[in-house]
Formats: C-alpha cells, sequence, structure tokens
C-alpha cells in the first residue's frame, strides 16, 4: 500500500463531473484520479479548507459515530479497480476487534479527512491507474506536481477547496470564492450544495454596506 495526500478536488471537463485528486506522498508522486459525486466532492472541499458547517453533513456524522463508539479509523484503503470503479475499505477498530468496511471511495476518503486517517492505494491500483507528474511551465496555470494528462481533462484552475467567490464583498468564516465566469464547468448538484453552504453562513448584516 501507498500513502497518498489528497491533493485537490476538481472538474473533469470531459464529463462535467467533479474528481478528487490523490498524490503520492513519496517519491515518484504519482497521481490518481477518481471521480465523486457532487455532496461527496463538497465534503472534501470543506476539509481542504478547514470549514466547519454549521450543522453536521453526513460524513461528520459518521465520523462522530466512530468516535462516539469508542472505535478508530486506521486507514482508508483503495484496494481495487472494478468496472471503472474504485473499490474502498475503512480499515477500523474498536472494542470488538478490527473489521475491513466497504466502501465507496469518495465516501471513504471524505471520512479519513475527518478523522486524521491515512489513505492507502494498493500498488497494482496505482501502476494501472495513476498517472507520473512532470514540470510544467507556470503559463500553463497548473500545479506544478500535477500530471500533464490532467491539463485536456480537468479544469485544473478550479480549485474547489470550497473558495467560491460570490463576487460579495462579505466577510464569512467560510471562504467562499466562486468565480463566476467558471460557474458553468461545475455540474448543478456541486452548484446546488455550494449555494446551500453558502445560504448556511450568510447573515442579513453582510449586506449592510
Amino acid at each position: 500500500m501507498k500513502e497518498m495526500e489528497v491533493a485537490g478536488v476538481q472538474v473533469d471537463r470531459t464529463s462535467n463531473v467533479p474528481v478528487v485528486v490523490l498524490r503520492e506522498l513519496d517519491a515518484p508522486h504519482r497521481l490518481l484520479v477518481i471521480h465523486v459525486g457532487g455532496p461527496e466532492a463538497a465534503a472534501i472541499a470543506m476539509s481542504l479548507a478547514g470549514h466547519v458547517p454549521p450543522r453536521p453533513l453526513a460524513h461528520d456524522v459518521m465520523a462522530d459515530l466512530v468516535l462516539r463508539l469508542d472505535a478508530h479509523v486506521d486507514a482508508v484503503q483503495v484496494v481495487a479497480l472494478r468496472n471503472g470503479t474504485f473499490v474502498a475499505e475503512l480499515a477500523v477498530r474498536g472494542p470488538r476487534g478490527r473489521h475491513l468496511v466497504d466502501s465507496r471511495a469518495s465516501d471513504a476518503i471524505a471520512i479519513a479527512m475527518r478523522v486524521g486517517a491515512p489513505v492507502l492505494v494498493d500498488e497494482v491500483v496505482l501502476s494501472s491507474a495513476g498517472t507520473w507528474p512532470v514540470s510544467l511551465d507556470a503559463d500553463d496555470g497548473l500545479d506544478a506536481d500535477l500530471d500533464q494528462d490532467l491539463d485536456d481533462d480537468l479544469d485544473l484552475d478550479l480549485d474547489l477547496d470550497l473558495d467560491l467567490d460570490l463576487d460579495l464583498d462579505l466577510d464569512l468564516d467560510l471562504d467562499l470564492d466562486l468565480d463566476l465566469d467558471l460557474a458553468d464547468d461545475l455540474p448543478a448538484d456541486v452548484l446546488v450544495e455550494a449555494f446551500r453552504l453558502f445560504l448556511d453562513e450568510v447573515h442579513a448584516d453582510d449586506f449592510a454596506r
């Protein structure tokens, strides 16, 4: 198993579907791109941004349940790629021993980020589905660690750390920074989720000026 870090959440230009990009911690720092749903993309992006919602979302509840039941998530393991779908397991240790809980990769990653568990990927999966990073010029507008292949498929200018700039000069704890010029590139479910989170945070006083 190779330990990975969550490099970011982006949008696949081809399918207009959000993806989470994992980066191998050790050299050669290979990348793994996993398609995720809108709510899962928002949940992962919020963790990357360090944002805690005013009311717990589904992954927050699951993470809290694990802790309250005196259990511990040792790791998230992406163990297989079947028919184009990544298969993951939550390695959970509790009073009754250690268990491997079958999970969607997106849900497992969202939970791992909330409990501080490492994300591991099987070498076979990484070898077959991973990509190799190359050095890019700054003019490309891409993170130099990201693979050239992503340039054609992903909107990497859109850093969905839920920095959604609504062009409202609002002083919000949630740093929503949505570039309206890029809004058309986002799937509807991501936009709805982001706007819902914005509504949870905004107050009438924010518009006073």
